[in-house]
């Protein structure tokens, strides 16, 4: 039976608070874009995916004809709940969680370091060093 979407929701703003609060550590993968939390049964992984892009159908002016227009492709943002065997539990998208994009920029920011890379650079910077 699948988890309620408000169960998963309240999941994902714990996840939110104590990423916040670095009360929790994701890591980066070898997959690029994918990050990993661990708990001692499971584990959270989060990762942005290219859905392909949507076609639409106009017509041409002046005429019947249609013509097919690709519509620019959406990232998707996934979380996964998987257990210790690598199985997928659950997972969930961004269509139906709404925080889950503010979570994966969180993590994506923690397990990159990327405040680290913003102070460096603002250093080299404010020293003349470019």
């Amino acid at each position: 039976m699948p988890i309620e979407n408000k169960k998963l929701a309240q999941l994902v703003a714990k996840l939110v608070q104590q990423t916040v609060g670095d009360k929790v550590r994701w890591e980066k993968t070898a997959s690029p874009g994918v990050f990993l939390v661990a708990f001692p049964d499971y584990g959270i992984r989060l990762s942005r995916q290219e859905m392909p892009p949507d076609t639409i159908s106009r017509k041409k002016f002046g005429g019947t004809a249609t013509e097919q227009q690709a519509v620019r492709p959406r990232k998707r943002i996934v979380l996964e709940i998987v257990n210790t065997d690598g199985d997928v539990v659950e997972d969930v998208g961004d269509e139906d969680i709404e925080k889950l994009g503010d979570l994966y920029d969180l993590a994506r920011g923690q397990a990159l370091e990327a405040g680290k890379a913003v102070d460096e650079l603002l250093a080299a910077l404010d020293g003349g060093n470019t």
